[in-house]
């Protein structure tokens, strides 16, 4: 059996659009295809490539709320990279959450995390581990410097890193 599989994400409106940010924020993204009742109508369907992974959009008036339940992942190579792309979500109307999440401008959830983090969180020392979660939990943008300074017992206070802030 051959099977495709992507991510539907449903729009009330302007998929479109979301689509057009998106597909401008990653290497290997574009849009593949775009299905219309009519030729003048809105998209309905909206086949994308996001970073190399298969979506689609789907515009369909009023629907299912989004949440953090379904989240869209990216894990980059550099912090500045990761800095780069939560800037430009939020700069296009996100909201900043914690830990690396923001919600984007329709309700989409994202981490956008740097290289670094996971061994900071998941390495093989639970007390690091512990101090690396501690330091997170503050941030809102992650700082994998501060992480990695926290899992090592180095001192990474509130405001420590650009990406370091208190969840208030």
């Amino acid at each position: 059996m051959t099977a495709t599989v992507r991510t539907c994400l449903w729009f009330e409106a302007e998929a479109e659009r979301a689509v057009g940010l998106y597909v401008s924020l990653l290497q290997d993204s574009r849009v593949d295809g775009v299905v219309r009742p009519a030729p003048d109508a809105p998209a309905l369907l909206i086949h994308f490539t996001l970073a190399g992974v298969p979506y689609t959009a789907l515009q369909a008036g009023p629907g299912p709320v989004h949440s953090a339940a379904a989240s869209i992942a990216v894990v980059l190579d550099r912090q500045e990279a990761a800095d780069a792309l939560y800037d430009r979500l939020i700069a296009a109307g996100g909201s900043p959450v914690e830990c690396g999440w923001l919600t984007d401008p329709w309700g989409i959830s994202w981490q956008i995390i740097p290289d670094g983090t996971h061994q900071a969180l998941f390495g093989g020392d639970a007390e690091a581990n512990q101090r690396a979660y501690a330091a997170l939990r503050r941030m809102k943008k992650i700082d994998a410097a501060v992480l990695a300074r926290a899992a090592a017992g180095e001192e990474a206070g509130e405001g420590a890193g650009e990406g370091a802030a208190p969840t208030g």
